[in-house]
């Protein structure tokens, strides 16, 4: 990300999402400001509560249930946001700690945004966060989802409008049939649980079980234009295949410019980016 933030002068760039488990929120603070300055703003953080229990015990990462994992991603929130105001915070919760604990520099625009469905973490992006984000969600779920998070927001005492909401899903894009059956057929040799099926089936199966977008350009824009209507204020195309720069570019000269018109029409609401191409490893294109 380093990197990122240093050779580009355009791209929002950050993690779609950080596991809170994986380093303690005042490394995260210190590093996310760092990066937020290298990138003259440009920074986006984004944290969960974390899903994958196979994930943290195979680096020896606590794994407990789902209410404490939220409450620690709730002081975790709280002691990022304290430290990035540049004054000493002392701090003592159940999960973390800190004495006189401080970071310089600050950001130049803190953004903290929260990823998940579950009703805990709806309220606490509701409260707490800049953004809210969500992977791979049908079109009604993604509805009733934001009509929740606007009741949650106003009874928080916020405004609906001020909480930026982004949806991200993996994408196989192609010209014609041919190229898609290309591309899923790459895929199986990326992704091990679809290791030796049929491109057709591998395209059937991202669809249907996985709520890939799937198809042309035309096609992309058709399944992702609702969600955009209904209220996402960022969209993010997860490109599996990090070689697959064809796509990334398919994606940026004939999906985006289509979805932007498509955002313009909306009222204002909080947004940091109409859309936005994600590959695996350095999220936000």
């Amino acid at each position: 990300m380093t990197a990122l933030a240093l050779w580009t002068r355009r791209l929002r760039f950050g993690p779609m999402v950080l596991p809170v488990a994986f380093y303690h929120p005042a490394q995260v603070a210190r590093l996310a400001a760092a990066l937020d300055r290298l990138s003259r703003g440009r920074f986006r953080l984004r944290l969960g509560a974390g899903r994958d229990a196979a994930e943290h015990h195979a680096f020896g990462l606590p794994f407990p249930d789902h209410d404490e994992r939220i409450a620690a991603l709730g002081e975790a929130v709280a002691l990022i946001r304290r430290l990035w105001s540049g004054q000493p915070v002392s701090f003592a919760g159940r999960w973390y700690r800190l004495a006189e604990a401080q970071i310089q520099p600050t950001p130049l625009r803190p953004w903290l945004g929260l990823g998940g469905e579950s009703d805990p973490l709806l309220r606490l992006a509701a409260a707490q966060a800049d953004e809210w984000c969500t992977a791979g969600p049908t079109l009604e779920r993604f509805r009733w989802l934001q009509a929740h998070l606007d009741d949650l927001a106003r009874a928080a005492g916020r405004d609906p409008h001020t909480l930026a909401r982004t949806v991200m899903s993996g994408v196989v894009i192609g010209r014609d049939r041919a190229a898609l059956q290309r591309r899923a057929h790459r895929l199986t040799a990326l992704i091990p649980t679809l290791a030796g099926h049929p491109p057709a089936a591998v395209l059937a199966r991202l669809a249907s079980e996985w709520r890939w977008w799937i198809g042309t350009p035309a096609e992309i824009v058709a399944q992702t234009q609702p969600f955009i209507q209904a209220g996402a204020t960022q969209v993010f195309f997860q490109v599996f295949d990090p070689h697959d720069l064809a796509a990334v570019d398919l994606l940026a000269q004939e999906v985006l410019p289509a979805l932007r018109a498509v955002a313009a029409t909306r009222p204002a609401v909080a947004c940091d980016a109409d859309a936005v191409l994600r590959r695996p490893g350095e999220v936000g294109r």
